[in-house]
């Protein structure tokens, strides 16, 4: 039997940064010394996958940030075809042989936009999917795990092809970010079914899952107690970056770093401290800095 292989695919999901946004308030910059691409590679790492496409603009700074975690997984990067929509289809066009698309290849399915996922909840995800042989299992904060995805409106041509999907899409983005693991062979044939030619919009993950249980495929969504936030603004942004605040200081005092009042105090991800070491509330330690 081949040996099950789990690959991530990044999508952007959100707008290119205007060149006209100032830096202190531009919604898709790092966020706590890291930019929001590698939190969620970080995260793809923590749930052990070691191969990973992206479709998102990367500049410089991010870039060499994933230069660390080479030697922990091939990270390849694609990209993007547009301005404003997630294009999964690209990825899998220019890496669908690479991935090796046979029923022992699943796909997981990440936002760039999403940085506050933690890699232990990936890997309740995976596990769940693998274990229950679905065709794909998502996340997402949905109470019934059993529910439908919805009955979208569908417009086809004279010879039945699919020309547009009305709803439950709508025109405007989600403010919850799409997460699932995908049969890798499934996955591929449900894009080309929602993707018509000359439909400007692209094809959206959603819209794939949609048609896969439409065709009698098992869908499951695994829930969970708060919506997958995406950064799309200044308010977004604000909301993921508390979650990921309390998470680098939650890991430092689990590690005997003492803070008396953790929720005065803001350090970066790329921060190290010593075991032992006090940190006094109204603290504000960034960047490489080493407090030991």
């Amino acid at each position: 039997m081949d040996r099950l292989q789990i690959a991530a695919v990044i999508v952007s999901g959100v707008p290119r940064r205007s060149a006209k946004t100032p830096a202190g308030a531009d919604p898709f910059g790092p966020i706590a010394g890291l930019s929001q691409l590698t939190w969620v590679i970080d995260a793809a790492l923590g749930a052990s996958i070691r191969r990973i496409a992206v479709v998102a603009d990367v500049d410089a700074v991010t870039r060499a940030e994933l230069e660390s975690r080479a030697a922990r997984a091939l990270v390849e990067f694609v990209p993007r075809r547009n301005d404003s929509h997630e294009d999964l289809a690209l990825a899998i066009d220019r890496r669908g042989s690479e991935l090796t698309l046979r029923d022992n290849t699943h796909l997981l399915v990440l936002s760039a936009a999403a940085p506050h996922l933690d890699a232990g909840e990936l890997r309740v995800l995976i596990d769940d999917h693998v274990t229950g042989g679905a065709a794909a299992t998502i996340l997402g904060s949905s109470p019934d795990p059993g529910g439908s995805l919805g009955e979208p409106t569908i417009e086809r041509d004279s010879s039945g092809q699919i020309r547009a999907i009305l709803d439950p899409i709508g025109d405007e983005p989600a403010h919850e970010s799409p997460v699932a693991v995908v049969r890798a062979s499934l996955l591929v044939p449900a894009l080309r079914r929602v993707t018509p030619a000359g439909w400007g919009r692209g094809p959206l993950l959603v819209d794939a899952l949609v048609a896969l249980e439409a065709a009698g495929h098992s869908v499951i969504r695994l829930p969970r107690s708060e919506p997958i936030v995406t950064v799309t603004s200044m308010a977004t942004r604000a909301t993921v970056e508390m979650e990921l605040r309390d998470r680098i200081i939650t890991s430092w005092i689990d590690r005997g770093v003492s803070m008396p009042d953790p929720r005065q105090v803001a350090i970066d991800a790329t921060v190290t401290l010593g075991q032992g070491v006090e940190i006094l509330p109204g603290t504000l330690i960034e960047g490489t800095t080493v407090v030991g």
